[in-house]
């Protein structure tokens, strides 16, 4: 079988590090490959060398040879590689150029030269393919994190290129856009495409990936057939920071949980707005004391919306939020509640990761030590000199997640915490959680990801239509059932 894509000996190096070692890769026309391992272990690195974006964009020294149709990588133009290798990226909205959906669908397309009539019948194809037609004149800016992940997808697809390149490409789908997904991915194989993920949520590629690599400290630790993934023993799995191959079959972790389970919070008719649209509509809803609880629903049904507007960075229309049986105007809940956004970039400011987490804090021992305690909880030591936008989307996952801890807030919301996390890591934010949870805090995460959600949460909450339809506890949900209810 001819190879398509070749890796020989490929060695990145950034600012004197080494990232990727002496990496050597052979991809079949045709094959679907998966690349996981633990965050931080050189994954998107090696996709950002195979799509040509280092070192032609990225600074690094790359020595070894990449081979596209055995075609030298160093003796072809950025567009050419670009032209033959389409990409999603880990942050969707790092690859759009438009203004609104329709214009960054057609946009790679008028800037190849295509004709009209082709960049109309590959918008009617993707359109009909990704369920775009409701969005299709939405400016982008108006978009949800899934809704921009969906369209990513779909532009990429728009040119029809040979090879694809996907970076975490379920990180902010819900199930049923996951699903469609695998459709996609599926579709794209029968076409004989190259398809290469990095991917942490591995159960809806077990069906459509041929091989799973395993990377690890920018070496090629293993490989194995998706059968291999399933039986291997669970804890060599996680050990190699592997997330579960099947969701049905999760279990709920033992939770120890506080006594006292007074309300914390509760929302009365609470009306708030996404621009000019009413998206929380008469919203009720009470949370006690101790209590980690999961917000979930469909991409684009207003989770954000709600986590901001508690938060107090978006003014509500109508109702009442009390905190502690106490009405709470915006400016109160600032100062009473933390939130690690989705988008992390937004919520680092300084030159370091240490200098991140005593960002105007008094520099004593005391807190110092704290800093680094966080930090070694985190897996996040090793980069604590390192500066925040150059680290993994993982790591600075983690990284907003130990500035809200820092801050001590009784009330803490996470907007998909987990998106960038192996399973170590998933593990590790999801025993932090518990502790704050039982010291009296209150924890609200808004999720896609049904293991975090059996490893750390006591109850679930459905948005739809604006409001709270319903709100269950753990117990009350086999894990079959909890991936009918995640599935809209």
């Amino acid at each position: 079988m001819k190879n398509l894509i070749q890796l020989k000996n490929i060695t990145l190096s950034i600012q004197n590090k080494t990232i990727l070692n002496n990496i050597s890769l052979s991809i079949p026309k045709g094959f679907c490959v998966a690349i996981i391992g633990p965050s931080g272990s050189g994954k998107t690195s090696l996709l950002r060398t195979i799509n040509g974006l280092i070192p032609n964009f990225y600074d690094g020294t790359l020595e070894g040879e990449l081979l596209i149709n055995n075609q030298n990588s160093k003796e072809l133009e950025d567009y050419e590689i670009s032209r033959m290798v389409g990409t999603v990226s880990q942050d969707p909205k790092s690859q759009f150029f438009t203004n609104n959906v329709q214009d960054e669908l057609c946009f790679e397309m008028e800037n190849y030269g295509y004709s009209q009539s082709e960049i109309s019948n590959s918008l009617n194809r993707v359109v009909d393919k990704f369920n775009l037609k409701a969005i299709l004149n939405t400016p982008l800016t108006k978009l949800s994190s899934g809704q921009k992940q969906r369209v990513a997808v779909a532009s990429t697809c728009m040119a029809n290129p040979d090879y694809f390149v996907f970076d975490e490409p379920s990180a902010n789908l819900d199930l049923s856009e996951t699903n469609r997904l695998n459709e996609v991915l599926h579709q794209l194989k029968k076409q004989h495409k190259t398809i290469v993920i990095s991917e942490h949520r591995i159960y809806y590629l077990m069906d459509v990936v041929d091989q799973f690599i395993v990377v690890n400290n920018g070496t090629i630790e293993s490989i194995y057939s998706p059968e291999e993934i399933r039986n291997l023993p669970e804890s060599f799995r996680e050990q190699l920071g592997i997330r579960t191959p099947n969701i049905l079959s999760l279990k709920k972790a033992n939770i120890s949980q506080i006594n006292d389970k007074k309300n914390s919070l509760e929302i009365l008719s609470l009306d708030s707005n996404y621009y000019k649209n009413k998206i929380i509509s008469g919203l009720n809803y009470s949370q006690h004391s101790g209590s980690v609880t999961a917000l979930i629903g469909a991409n684009g049904s207003g989770k954000t919306t709600l986590a901001k507007t508690l938060i107090g960075l978006q003014k509500e229309k109508n109702g009442t939020i009390l905190l502690y049986n106490e009405k709470n105007k915006r400016k109160k809940r600032l100062d009473n509640i933390w939130m690690v956004m989705q988008e992390t970039i937004y919520q680092v400011f300084a030159d370091s990761v240490l200098n991140e987490l005593t960002l105007k804090k008094e520099k004593s021992s005391s807190y110092l030590k704290k800093c680094h305690t966080i930090l070694s909880e985190l897996s996040l030591e090793s980069v604590i000199d390192n500066h925040p936008a150059s680290l993994s989307g993982g790591q600075r996952q983690r990284l907003t997640i130990g500035i809200g801890l820092l801050e001590n807030r009784d009330f803490i919301i996470l907007d998909e915490p987990t998106s960038g996390l192996d399973f170590i890591n998933m593990k590790q934010v999801s025993k932090m959680l518990r502790d704050i949870a039982n010291q009296g805090k209150s924890i609200i995460v808004i999720t896609h990801d049904p293991e975090f959600i059996m490893s750390c949460c006591d109850s679930v909450a459905l948005l739809e239509s604006g409001q709270i339809t319903k709100h269950l506890t753990l117990d009350e949900l086999s894990s079959e059932e909890l991936i009918n209810l995640m599935t809209f």
